[in-house]
């Protein structure tokens, strides 16, 4: 009889563990430790078609739902944990919309559940649209809105009006017989009209 390799019990052990739902199991002698290798063998076999058929069965909205949830699971984690942040269940609802629309512009979309969820959970599943702040909030967002659009449009105009300056400043130059590079050729040059244009 061969016996077995430091590998082949650890695998055995530790599916043997998964079957039985207890932490720890220790193999004792080969024949031993080769019977519990082809039972937890046959457990592996058998938990990796009852998950097969699970995830068959399970619909994609039901497993995308999963997957994000874990992900979820793990920003808050490590918010709680690297930054020390929490108490969200006494958090005014204000707030909490304040920190969701914050996190949305900033793209990542597990902030933004997690608000979500925050949101839902102390409102205990009712509209925040019941809220008796939400028109505020809704009209402080739109005026935010509204502000980040007349700053844009802002910086457009100054973006113009600086290409004006340099393609009037060229002109200039050119009128007195000096060489001066095409205006193209100034903005692809200018770190600050490259990212203003942007």
């Amino acid at each position: 009889m061969t016996s077995m390799t430091p590998n082949d019990r650890e695998l055995a052990e530790k599916l043997l563990c998964i079957w039985f739902d207890v932490p720890k199991i220790t193999l004792g002698d080969d024949s031993v430790a080769k019977r519990g290798l082809a039972m937890a063998q046959t457990a592996r076999t058998l938990i990796t078609a009852e998950l097969a058929a699970k995830a068959i069965a399970q619909h994609s909205d039901d497993m995308a739902v999963d997957v994000f949830a874990s992900a979820m699971k793990e920003k808050l984690k490590f918010a709680r944990e690297q930054k020390g942040r929490g108490g969200w269940e006494n958090c005014p609802t204000g707030d909490l919309v304040d920190m969701l629309y914050a996190h949305l512009a900033k793209g990542d979309m597990r902030d933004v559940a997690n608000f979500a969820m925050m949101l839902w959970h102390n409102l205990n599943g009712r509209p925040v649209l019941d809220i008796p702040d939400f028109a505020i909030l809704t009209a402080k967002a739109d005026a935010l809105r509204a502000e980040n659009e007349r700053l844009r449009e802002e910086m457009r105009d100054l973006y113009k009006g600086y290409v004006r300056t340099l393609e009037s400043a060229r002109d200039r130059i050119m009128d007195f017989g000096g060489n001066c590079d095409p205006v193209d050729v100034m903005e692809a040059g200018d770190p600050v009209l490259i990212k203003a244009r942007a």
